[in-house]
């Protein structure tokens, strides 16, 4: 009931736009996807450029091409740009997926506060699998930041992981240390959110900073 009242309060922080006594403006250049698409069809007026493209992505039922088992608040956004071919290419580059069950809890809070508990579970072949990796001196690189809290669930002071399930109430810092992952492919998180400390642990020194610098200057 907590996630549905957070989602409910989305909805009616963008239907303000629309109450509001004096006329809004939207303007779009570029996407603007999701929650994006609420905000600005709540204008009054509405400027779009050539290269606007408004909507919601596309994906399999409410979920993304991973999506096996119902249960999340909302979509996983770092698996949102994947489809059934971004996931063979890997395969045949020799890049093999371990799959994992995780429940995304809501992830744009209203103040930035720590995630919520998250429901997961990771299969005996998915340990095995990541602990093989490492052992011939692969990398193991985590989708999103859900997967790496499911990780760090399990892993002991070896970095070796383990099957379980339950509920992962895991806060990733640099104090704390990831060390169930080797990467971590992940979207944009606003500057105040709390999952950029767990991208400040796992990402290189200097690291995040230049890309949120690049991407400012290229937007």
């Amino acid at each position: 009931m907590r996630d549905y009242r957070f989602m409910g309060n989305n909805v009616r922080q963008s239907m303000k736009i629309s109450e509001c006594p004096k006329p809004a403006l939207g303007e779009v250049k570029g996407w603007a996807v999701g929650g994006a698409t609420d905000m600005v069809l709540c204008a009054d007026l509405l400027s779009m450029a050539s290269d606007a493209h408004i909507g919601y992505a596309a994906t399999t039922a409410d979920g993304t091409v991973f999506r096996r088992r119902p249960g999340s608040a909302e979509m996983p956004s770092a698996r949102r740009p994947f489809t059934e071919l971004t996931v063979v290419d890997p395969v045949a580059a020799r890049v093999g997926p371990a799959p994992l069950t995780v429940h995304t809890g809501v992830s744009s809070l209203e103040s930035h506060e720590t995630p919520y508990p998250e429901r997961f579970e990771v299969p005996a072949a998915t340990a095995w699998l990541v602990n093989d990796t490492r052992r011939v001196g692969g990398r193991v690189i985590a989708t999103g930041t859900t997967v790496v809290r499911a990780l760090e669930s399990v892993v002991d002071d070896r970095r070796d992981v383990h099957p379980g399930a339950g509920w992962t109430d895991v806060i990733v810092t640099p104090e704390r240390g990831a060390p169930s992952v080797d990467g971590l492919l992940t979207g944009w998180h606003e500057p105040e959110a709390s999952h950029l400390q767990m991208l400040a642990t796992i990402a290189a020194p200097g690291a995040l900073q230049a890309a949120y610098d690049a991407a400012v200057e290229t937007r």
